[in-house]
């Protein structure tokens, strides 16, 4: 099965398609536009796939594709696609990076090849034209994966995180690497940030914390970041179209994430589904609708 090469992102996405809304186009004869990889999600039931010789619907082959998984369409592959019982889908579409987000990534994998931090951390940093003597902060650092992303792009980094193990861990490859990181360890649900940072991001964390404290961190973020600069946020969402599986106790719309910017300028945001990376009872990763948002501070 082809994959999504990895210096291609995810740009676009449409609505979830039941078997009674899948728009014709799919289920006749099409393919995608020069340079452009899709990538059909079974949520539930299951799809049949079929791969085309030509414009004029001759068969290659079929596959079925279960709840679950998906199927990649390569660019300019003529396929169609079949609804099976009740089916549930959505469809991504991902088109090359940028060349300096490329060449971020492959300088990052050189020193770091066993992390892959968020492609939006890349994209706020290739936004970010004098870096040096700037700070940042991450928010429930985890395993450091962009907190030592951001110190490689020569931000003075403090992580925050609860898990001293891993703060550790963080610490011992930013000295090995002589990147400017400090650790601290710190309960997101009661400590607040108490001094300026550049930069501000919190990457899937929020929702780990009580709803009034989440909401406290956050304010705290607005306060402490210094004007003509940026936060940005990665988190799971309520949504209507598609439940969140994982019961945690800080889940709230996408709406409810942009109110908290509204003074900022919007500099990039959606509500895509990802997938975490625990998995349900059929060990298959459950799906969820995450807010993105990369946000600028344009007033005090």
């Amino acid at each position: 099965m082809s994959e999504i090469p990895y210096n291609f992102y995810r740009y676009k996405q449409l609505p979830i398609f039941t078997e009674k809304t899948i728009p014709k186009w799919l289920l006749t004869s099409h393919n995608t536009k020069i340079g452009v990889y899709g990538k059909i999600n079974v949520l539930e039931w299951k799809l049949k796939y079929f791969y085309l010789k030509n414009e004029a619907w001759e068969i290659e082959k079929e596959v079925f594709v279960e709840a679950g998984d998906y199927i990649v369409s390569e660019p300019q592959k003529w396929h169609k696609i079949e609804a099976i019982w009740e089916t549930k889908i959505f469809i991504d579409f991902y088109e090359k990076k940028d060349e300096k987000i490329t060449n971020l990534e492959k300088d990052f994998f050189k020193t770091f090849p066993e992390y892959a931090p968020h492609f939006e951390v890349y994209k706020l940093l290739e936004m970010i034209e004098n870096k040096e003597n700037k700070k940042a902060l991450d928010l429930g650092s985890g395993l450091g994966r962009n907190s030592l992303l951001l110190a490689k792009a020569w931000l003075k980094v403090h992580s925050f995180d609860k898990n001293l193990e891993w703060l550790l861990q963080t610490k011992t490859k930013a000295q090995k690497n002589n990147l400017d990181l400090e650790i601290f360890q710190k309960d997101l649900n009661k400590d607040l940030i108490l001094e300026n940072y550049d930069v501000i991001i919190s990457t899937v964390a929020l929702q780990f914390l009580e709803k009034d404290s989440a909401t406290t961190l956050l304010k705290s973020a607005i306060e402490k970041t210094n004007i003509w600069w940026y936060n940005l946020i990665i988190v799971p969402i309520l949504s209507d179209d598609l439940v969140c599986k994982i019961d945690f106790p800080n889940l709230r719309t996408y709406e409810e994430y942009l109110e908290f910017y509204k003074d900022w300028e919007i500099i990039f945001s959606d509500d895509m589904i990802w997938k975490f990376h625990r998995t349900d009872e059929r060990w298959k990763k459950i799906p969820a609708r995450f807010a993105t948002i990369i946000a600028r501070k344009n007033k005090n």
